[in-house]
């Protein structure tokens, strides 16, 4: 179960308003990595696809492949606005922060 805090849900519901788009989901997906893990994005998605999987949380409908969803269950997506910082965070318990791959670059301060 991913769950979208009340601040991220207000910000994606005023998005959808913004976009005039109220009858979309929210696709959660990868979009890189790195040393830490994932990178996820987000976007807009009318329609699910075949190997989707469609979930509710805080009201808002969220869409994602069936493959990462298996490795989202406690995922938690906030929206922070503070210090020059705006925007959505993912944090998923399933990830371990820091863990390096052996990319050559220091991972630790």
């Amino acid at each position: 179960m991913i769950t979208i805090t009340d601040k991220a849900a207000a910000e994606i519901l005023n998005v959808f308003k913004e976009q005039e788009k109220e009858d979309h989901m929210l696709r959660i997906f990868i979009a890189g990595m790195g040393c830490s893990g994932p990178a996820y994005g987000l976007a807009l998605e009318k329609e699910p696809k075949e190997e989707d999987e469609v979930l509710e949380a805080n009201g808002i409908k969220v869409v994602m492949d069936k493959q990462l969803g298996a490795y989202m269950d406690g995922a938690v997506v906030d929206f922070i606005d503070n210090d020059g910082q705006t925007g959505f965070t993912i944090t998923n318990p399933n990830i371990q922060a820091n863990a390096c791959s052996s990319c050559g670059s220091s991972c630790e301060d």
